[in-house]
């Protein structure tokens, strides 16, 4: 009796592993399309184009401008979470924003029809005005406004610290940078708004990456000035000022 049981095993084996084998290119694939987001869009200047699954697990994600104005800023709705990319989107310009595949696992388990939600759920254009869910568009702009309070405050100094005589010094960047990332000192009867505060913080927080790109530049490149890299800044943040 053992041996055809013996047999009997063996022979289940191997159909297991023939399914396996012939089976396992359409389970790639349809994890592949599992992985692709369902996306929901509540604006409608802001359309995407493309969405790419590299071998990795990262979803990559292109977003286009399709209005005449510039976008500063915008929210997006990432399976279960939310986030606020850095930098908008210029007039019928693109920008491409990478997630992790596993970001969208939570809502995948939900969605049966299809992958986890992308939603794009607000923008806002330079100059005022926005698209989407009204209390998203709210928080934008607050945010908006922060950052440009914030960058307004620090353009003079900028301006002195490109045109001081000691501009290549170490100690006129430090000192830069000690000004420029003080808060808002400006009395105001009440606390602003967390949206608008965190728009302050991340224009310090921006200023703080770019003055440490100046030094890192510098140290891979002897020619490099500071007063170059200051100059750039400041026509980066003068126009940053005008858009928002």
């Amino acid at each position: 009796m053992s041996a055809p049981r013996i047999v009997t095993l063996a022979g289940l084996l191997l159909l297991i592993g023939v399914f396996i084998i012939t089976a396992s290119p359409y389970l790639r694939s349809h994890a592949t399309e599992q992985a692709v987001p369902t996306v929901i869009n509540r604006t409608t200047s802001i359309t995407v184009t493309d969405i790419t699954l590299s071998g990795d697990g990262i979803v990559q994600v292109t977003f286009s401008n399709a209005s005449s104005r510039v976008i500063t800023f915008y929210t997006l709705g990432i399976g279960e979470g939310q986030i606020m990319p850095l930098g908008g989107i210029p007039a019928g310009g693109t920008t491409v924003q990478k997630f992790s595949a596993s970001s969208f696992e939570a809502a995948m388990a939900r969605n049966r029809s299809g992958g986890g939600l992308l939603t794009i759920l607000a923008l806002t254009f330079g100059g005022g005005g926005g698209e989407g869910d009204p209390a998203e568009i709210s928080k934008l702009e607050d945010t908006a406004l922060g950052m440009k309070e914030q960058i307004g405050n620090f353009l003079p100094a900028l301006v002195r610290a490109a045109n001081s005589p000691s501009v290549e010094s170490e100690d006129n960047l430090e000192s830069l940078e000690t000004e420029l990332l003080q808060p808002n000192n400006k009395s105001e009867r009440t606390a602003p708004s967390s949206a608008r505060k965190a728009g302050q913080d991340l224009a310090r927080l921006l200023l703080s990456k770019d003055l440490q790109g100046l030094r890192e530049k510098k140290k891979l490149d002897r020619n490099r000035t500071y007063k170059d890299g200051l100059v750039e800044r400041l026509k980066y943040y003068q126009r940053r000022f005008a858009e928002l």
